[in-house]
């Protein structure tokens, strides 16, 4: 899955080293042929359930009802620099093997696509680095996709053949601080490695 991550390297946007649901993320769109950030509300409430819904589905995610009219119509990517993920409560800092930022696929609910509404991250089923710390993790679009998840290129039937993994070695996960469990803390400190000893010294306090 995808409930928390960082963006930093985007000079238009303060840095955000923790990022978490129900909070305003940045998105990008295609508006009449031309693309734009808007920022819009991380999570979208669903009839029936009480929780916020954050992620969506790769494999189902065109057929679900929940999604299929945003599928066609409201494409979306998230910026991010990394991602956290969690092993038997121990948080894990994803992010690109070069430290390139990427754009996760994304869906956005809302009225007239300028701004505001409701966004979901599309998760995928993790590559091999990832499979260890989770079974999930978002779709790390490549960017010769990002015109046609926009709606700029290519029919819409060719869209889920995207939505995949990002290659085992384009990936690296490393262990970080226990601070990244509350979005009250949010500085560039989340992503320093632990050392093994700290590994250790934190499981002890569980």
């Amino acid at each position: 899955m995808c409930g928390r991550f960082a963006l930093y390297s985007d000079t238009a946007l303060p840095p955000r080293y923790n990022i978490g649901p129900g909070q305003e993320i940045a998105t990008l769109r295609a508006l009449e042929k031309e693309r734009s950030f808007a920022f819009a509300h991380w999570g979208m409430r669903m009839s029936g359930r009480e929780t916020l819904l954050i992620n969506a589905r790769a494999e189902t995610v065109a057929e679900k009802r929940s999604f299929a009219s945003a599928f066609r119509r409201g494409r979306c990517l998230v910026p991010a620099d990394a991602f956290y993920e969690w092993k038997a409560g121990q948080p894990y800092c994803v992010r690109r093997a070069d430290r390139a930022p990427f754009m996760m696929a994304a869906l956005w609910r809302g009225e007239g696509g300028k701004g505001g509404g409701d966004c979901v991250i599309i998760t995928t089923e993790a590559n091999k680095v990832l499979r260890p710390i989770h079974h999930r993790m978002p779709v790390m679009l490549e960017e010769r996709h990002w015109a046609a998840w926009l709606g700029e290129a290519a029919a819409l039937s060719d869209l889920r053949s995207f939505l995949r993994p990002l290659a085992d070695d384009a990936v690296e996960a490393y262990p970080v601080s226990r601070h990244v469990n509350s979005v009250r803390h949010d500085s560039p400190d989340l992503l320093k490695p632990l050392p093994l000893g700290a590994i250790a010294e934190q499981a002890s306090l569980l």
